[in-house]
């Protein structure tokens, strides 16, 4: 975990072309953007019976999750057909210089765990970090590695990244019922959909720029949605204080620290 946490994409394309399924789960993907694109439109469709939402308000959200939203699939575009390496040779070039110092430090001596996970953050930093500062805004960026077993939004791109990792068993799996498949494909979509109009996804417009801003504050709502949805996440905030385990006597859950995640569970 903690190598592709700071090498994403080394090790990333290194179990994307291990995987013999790699080529049928990409038909698949294609094959199913029709499916994903219903899920996505049945999803913001809902919108509409949210009351506190005014007519301008439902479509900036309606046109940023449905129209605008960029979905990124399996792996990222630079890793190529896998039969040449230029381009990943290229990325991983840059974490040797500052990964390999680490074995020169002592030559008489192996590195420790502590020096090298010190290295490697160095290289995740200055590559993934501090190295696209002064790039063009990519929203293709996967920022995480392909092996990893989750989907994430970026709400400062209005992506949805679906990595190879998490079309695997339990969640995913080529021998399974379609219908099975699919249920769970629109539930790890639809939960990540919702970031997109959350308290920290609002903040941001269509192509992840921050939308309009007052002094404290910046939203794609304006203000009278906006306070019917700060209304509508303190009802959410209040039911999961409620939580407590054992009942009555128990420690709580806080619900202010949990709160975007339960936005996105609820939908």
């Amino acid at each position: 975990d903690t190598l592709i946490d700071y090498m994403p994409f080394g090790p990333g394309f290194t179990f994307v072309k291990s995987r013999s399924d790699r080529d049928a789960m990409q038909k698949d993907m294609k094959n199913g953007m029709a499916d994903n694109i219903i899920v996505q439109i049945s999803y913001f469709k809902m919108l509409k019976y949210v009351d506190w939402l005014d007519e301008d308000s439902l479509r900036r959200a309606t046109d940023k999750g449905h129209y605008y939203l960029k979905i990124n699939y399996l792996w990222p575009e630079f890793f190529g057909d896998f039969y040449h390496f230029e381009a990943i040779d290229s990325y991983n070039q840059k974490y040797t210089s500052i990964v390999g110092d680490i074995y020169y430090l002592n030559s008489n001596e192996l590195p420790t765990y502590w020096e090298m996970l010190k290295n490697a953050r160095a290289g995740f930093q200055n590559t993934e970090q501090f190295g696209i500062l002064g790039q063009a805004g990519d929203r293709s960026n996967f920022l995480m590695s392909p092996a990893t077993a989750a989907v994430w939004y970026q709400p400062e791109r209005n992506s949805i990244t679906i990595p190879l990792g998490i079309l695997t068993a339990p969640y995913y799996d080529k021998k399974y019922p379609e219908q099975y498949n699919y249920a769970v494909a629109g539930t790890f979509m639809g939960r990540e959909f919702w970031r997109a109009v959350d308290d920290e996804g609002a903040q941001f417009g269509e192509e992840g720029m921050l939308a309009e801003c007052s002094f404290s504050h910046c939203s794609i709502f304006d203000s009278p949605s906006q306070k019917g949805f700060d209304n509508m996440a303190e009802c959410v905030v209040n039911q999961y204080n409620s939580q407590c385990c054992p009942m009555e006597k128990g420690r709580c859950v806080n619900g202010d620290t949990t709160k975007r995640s339960n936005l996105a569970d609820i939908g």
